[in-house]
């Protein structure tokens, strides 16, 4: 994880953060469908940097555990055109405390 999480942010550091967020983003909710028990208004602030090759977006927010957690995200777009592009997203979020939960559903699965 933490070699994934090193080559994200040399990557995506170097060219976003040049200047000031360029885009303010506020989160209201989620659903989780078939989902029970899980917090369903998740309010949140983001900032994002966007740049002609890639945008960075970092923030924080109350998760589905009622818990608050910060994130980072990024896009690289591979192909575009007039009407949008195609790329790659990936991102990466803390859950404090529930993060073992996480986990240990991921092991069950593939045992």
């Amino acid at each position: 994880m933490r070699p994934i999480f090193l080559s994200l942010s040399l990557c995506l550091f170097a060219t976003a953060l040049e200047a000031g967020p360029d885009r303010f983003s506020i989160l209201l909710g989620s659903k989780h469908i078939g989902g029970t028990g899980f917090n369903e208004v998740n309010p949140g602030f983001f900032v994002t940097w966007e740049r002609e090759r890639s945008s960075l977006s970092v923030g924080a927010f109350m998760n589905s555990y009622e818990r608050v957690s910060i994130a980072a995200t990024s896009y690289r777009p591979l192909k575009l055109w007039s009407e949008g592009d195609i790329g790659i997203f990936g991102g990466l979020a803390l859950y404090p405390e529930n993060g073992a939960i996480f986990q240990l559903i991921l092991a069950k699965m593939l045992l």
